[in-house]
């Protein structure tokens, strides 16, 4: 069984800007995504 946690992301501003190189301000958040892989029979 393999677990994996992906933290949320907010974007302050510059989220579109950034790709032409200008900065951006964004911090993780505790809200995310949690994933839970395991083997089974059903397949």
């Amino acid at each position: 069984m393999v677990t994996a946690f992906a933290p949320g992301k907010c974007i302050l501003f510059g989220e579109h800007a950034v790709v032409y190189g200008q900065p951006a301000v964004a911090v993780s958040i505790d809200a995310g995504v949690e994933v839970t892989i395991s083997e089974s029979n059903k397949w």
